[in-house]
């Protein structure tokens, strides 16, 4: 289980994007009954810059007797997963040129000692993620699994506010075409150096609350509509909705990754207009 949970958290480290706000922890007072929750932007990763976390965190969290994270991993089913992970009838070898398959998995094997058999039949997505997991190794569990583990031991009730296959469909909505020339890509410009510094940029904008300058680049390489609409913006709607029930109902620490707080779209705004009052606490 523990694999599959960081290939898909990581993927959503390397897809996450923030909107300007430097605060990652909010208190969150109920109108209607003025219970306290909290909402935390994380960042998917277990590097050993982000430990030890703060003490406010902790706090924050023992104070709840529910964790919301976007995934539940307790819920999680390795085989099912596994095939959602899996190419329908066909094999990453139908995919590409003889020369290119034969390019991707000579560096699979030789550069990262990923043998043809294990990604034969993977999507090509989660194939890159494998090449950027063998680079940026995590020292702890990403910071999701590790309120996840402290809600376990603490005996506070643990839910998603997405299930596995609605993440899945979202990471496949991206076409088989694409993903293919993102990977050979990938392969072709390999650069080990490259995304060790790019992964870092992200931990010390995060660790340093100097989020804003980070995003504003990052969104000027790439500018993706369709990108931020299926992966942060219409996911934000459904984690609210989601939310918003499980507020009314208990004290709530909501961690989410940092990429789905900020900006009109996000969780921030859209609590706030539900009427939540919303302070910033770190």
């Amino acid at each position: 289980m523990k694999l599959i949970y960081t290939i898909l958290i990581f993927i959503a480290s390397n897809t996450q994007i923030c909107f300007g706000q430097s605060e990652i922890l909010w208190e969150i007072t109920n109108p209607k009954n003025t219970e306290k929750s909290y909402l935390f932007g994380t960042i998917h990763s277990g590097d050993s810059k982000l430990f030890p976390i703060d003490s406010i965190i902790y706090k924050s969290l023992f104070k709840c007797d529910l964790l919301a994270l976007e995934l539940n991993p307790s819920e999680m089913n390795d085989i099912n997963v596994l095939k959602k992970m899996l190419l329908d009838e066909k094999n990453i070898e139908d995919l590409f040129s003889k020369k290119n398959y034969e390019l991707i998995t000579n560096f699979l094997k030789d550069s990262l000692n990923i043998s043809e058999i294990m990604v034969k039949n993977m999507q090509p997505i989660f194939i890159q993620q494998l090449i950027d997991q063998s680079v940026y190794k995590n020292e702890h569990d990403p910071i999701d699994l590790h309120l996840y583990k402290n809600a376990l031991i603490n005996n506070i009730n643990i839910d998603g506010l997405e299930t596995i296959e609605e993440q899945m469909n979202t990471l496949l909505s991206i076409p088989l075409k694409k993903q293919s020339a993102d990977l050979l890509d990938k392969v072709k410009n390999f650069n080990s150096t490259e995304i060790k510094k790019e992964m870092n940029s992200m931990i010390y904008a995060y660790i340093n609350r100097n989020i804003e300058n980070f995003v504003i680049n990052e969104l000027k390489k790439d500018k993706n509509d369709d990108f931020e609409e299926n992966f942060i913006y219409s996911r934000n709607i459904k984690m609210f909705e989601r939310a918003n029930q499980k507020l009314n109902n208990n004290t709530v620490f909501i961690a989410v990754g940092a990429a789905h707080l900020y900006g009109e779209k996000g969780l921030i705004n859209l609590l706030k207009k539900e009427g939540y009052i919303l302070n910033p606490i770190f």
